[in-house]
């Protein structure tokens, strides 16, 4: 149900997809990804984590073809310079289709305190008809990192991703995916820019940032004066149901690409989040046209059920607006529900 449910959002009114040419793809794209990983494992004698120290709880030493470069998926990394200054970084895949499509570009949107590549295990599944990006927001990744908490708070972020789509010319219509925080841009821009937004999809959602699950990890969070490796293993491991079925290369790339992230930036990234309420989402989220999928996993304990749904009943004047629930994942449902997220 889910996978046809975000299908159906995704390619509904644009025909069959090309079934054959995509497996094709797919077939390649992760047979380039296995060889870059027996390398990586060769380079690390056969650790996914690289050689450690004696203890579990040391970081370890990553391998030099570690983590896994877009050029393995098809995609390309770029970098967008913002009129304020700022670098953007994303990866970018254009059409693979050999007929001419007038499809929207898919612009996928991280969640805190990831990266691109937290698309990583579904971006070789995604249809090969359209134009398809997956951003470092600012803050994270390869991208500027702003000093000030203006830049973190999600209307900015909104902003920015305008910014960013104006500069790169994609449009005048997009299908929006976004994760987490990224859920917040997502919705906040499709609610500033409606005309632009045919398609929506928010994963792991809801209508306010100061749920008592992130309440209590920033209080853990803001005291800390240094960043640890334990801390952010143990907080990424956390997103997963079955960590082993995740394989044994992506797990740790979401520790790798969380610990790139400043001190300053996971602290004030958190309130930035914090910092939506439902007063704000009540006035805002009702003003979004696009078809819109709200997507949460039923063991997703940052964003409770009965905020997910409060959030769909605000989309008041979407084109449609659907519930997915995915079982046997948590927050991430692209982690770990690959066909769902897909």
């Amino acid at each position: 149900q889910a996978v046809s449910s975000l299908g159906r959002s995704i390619s509904e009114g644009h025909g069959k997809l090309q079934w054959s040419a995509m497996r094709q793809r797919c077939m390649f794209a992760w047979l380039k990804l296995m060889v870059s990983f027996i390398a990586m494992c060769f380079a690390s004698h056969g650790a996914a984590l690289g050689d450690k120290d004696a203890s579990d709880d040391a970081q370890p030493k990553w391998p030099s073809m570690f983590p896994c470069p877009p050029d393995v998926l098809g995609f390309t990394s770029r970098f967008a310079k913002l009129p304020d200054g700022s670098s953007m970084h994303y990866v970018e895949r254009v059409s693979l289709s050999r007929m001419q499509t007038s499809l929207p570009p898919l612009v996928l949107v991280h969640g805190w305190p990831d990266s691109w590549r937290s698309w990583l295990r579904v971006l070789p599944l995604l249809p090969d008809d359209r134009r398809i990006l997956a951003i470092d927001q600012l803050g994270y990744g390869e991208s500027s990192k702003p000093g000030d908490f203006d830049s973190y708070i999600i209307p900015s972020k909104a902003k920015q991703l305008g910014m960013f789509l104006e500069e790169v010319r994609v449009g005048p219509k997009i299908q929006l995916v976004g994760h987490s925080m990224g859920s917040f841009v997502a919705w906040q821009f499709a609610a500033d820019r409606p005309a632009h937004v045919e398609a929506l999809i928010l994963i792991g959602t809801g209508t306010t940032g100061a749920t008592p699950a992130i309440v209590a990890g920033n209080a853990q969070l803001q005291p800390l004066e240094a960043e640890s490796y334990e801390f952010i293993r143990d907080f990424q491991y956390s997103g997963f149901v079955d960590l082993a079925a995740a394989g044994p290369w992506f797990p740790p790339t979401t520790v790798y690409e969380s610990m790139r992230v400043p001190l300053y930036v996971w602290k004030m990234g958190t309130l930035g989040i914090m910092n939506v309420t439902t007063a704000h989402a009540e006035r805002v989220v009702p003003k979004i046209t696009a078809r819109t999928v709200v997507v949460r996993g039923e063991g997703d304990a940052l964003f409770p059920e009965a905020d997910s749904r409060r959030l769909l009943s605000l989309l008041t004047s979407a084109e449609s607006a659907e519930f997915v629930s995915v079982a046997n994942t948590a927050h991430n449902v692209q982690w770990e529900a690959l066909g769902a997220a897909a």
